[in-house]
């Protein structure tokens, strides 16, 4: 009955050893279980506080390029109106010079007498008549003929 009741001691010791070293790993793992937890909570956060800032960052990227488009669009409309009046200003001023030469130029025409032209007018008419007889066969050469060869 000692041999059984030292033998159930060893046994308790045994396993009390066991039980600490098991809790003591528990308390470690635990221990690491509640650092990695609150190193994903920190990563959270951090992601949290990123796609705050994105979410920033991309409502003032859209708002400069509305007010970009706003401004770009006066500038458009500003040069548009400023075109248009010109070309109302230029066509007013061309029909102004219009009415302006019309009334202070009068067409003239210069009437030229035939005699200020030549001393003779050619008539419209003249009186050549087209030969009707045979032309010779030999033509009459008047004049000296140089040949150079």
């Amino acid at each position: 009955m000692a041999q059984s009741q030292k033998e159930q001691n060893i046994e308790l010791v045994t396993t009390r050893e066991r039980l600490a070293r098991n809790e003591t790993q528990f308390q470690c793992l635990a221990e690491g279980f509640n650092n990695l937890r609150s190193n994903v909570a920190d990563i959270n956060k951090e992601v949290a506080d990123m796609r705050v800032r994105e979410q920033r960052t991309a409502d003032a990227i859209d708002c400069l390029a509305k007010s970009t488009n706003d401004q770009f669009a006066n500038v458009y409309r500003t040069i548009d109106s400023k075109v248009q009046l010109e070309a109302e200003r230029r066509e007013c001023g061309d029909h102004r010079l219009f009415e302006y030469v019309n009334c202070n130029y009068v067409k003239a025409q210069k009437k030229i007498s035939k005699d200020d032209i030549c001393p003779e007018v050619m008539p419209r008419w003249n009186s050549w008549t087209a030969p009707t007889a045979e032309a010779p066969a030999v033509q009459p050469v008047t004049g000296s003929i140089k040949v150079t060869r």
